[in-house]
């Protein structure tokens, strides 16, 4: 296997002429001779560079690709707990825009409502 594993953001990194380029990078270029803004893996396993497991997209699709963050309190994508008024609330930020998706009773609903949104956004890349 070329290249070597960046330990900090789990990417395989190949090198060429002293500059180190990601491997799913270069995979997309080598097969069809283009370089998308970013390539995003589906399944979300950045050693998975198979090309079945990689699709051209933007940054906004490639953000709408993931799971929840890991300060994420509710355990659900795009849904936080408003203290003040003791209810669920959900939002979707897309292209540096957020959008408030409202104030639910339950944080499965507040779910429900971001995936909608985020289906609707996203499509393919929608993933909650």
């Amino acid at each position: 296997m070329a290249g070597t594993l960046d330990v900090e953001s789990g990417y395989r990194l190949i090198g060429i002429d002293g500059v180190h380029h990601f491997e799913h990078r270069l995979a997309w270029l080598y097969v069809y001779g283009v370089l998308p803004p970013e390539v995003d893996h589906k399944d979300l396993d950045r050693s998975n560079n198979r090309l079945s497991n990689l699709r051209p997209s933007t940054r906004p699709q490639n953000c709408a690709n993931t799971g929840p963050r890991a300060n994420n309190k509710s355990g659900i994508k795009g849904v936080s707990f408003h203290r003040k008024s003791g209810r669920y609330f959900a939002r979707l930020t897309k292209d540096g825009k957020v959008t408030s998706l409202g104030y639910y009773a339950t944080a499965e609903m507040a779910g429900a409502a971001y995936a909608a949104a985020l289906q609707r956004e996203f499509g393919e890349f929608a993933r909650t």
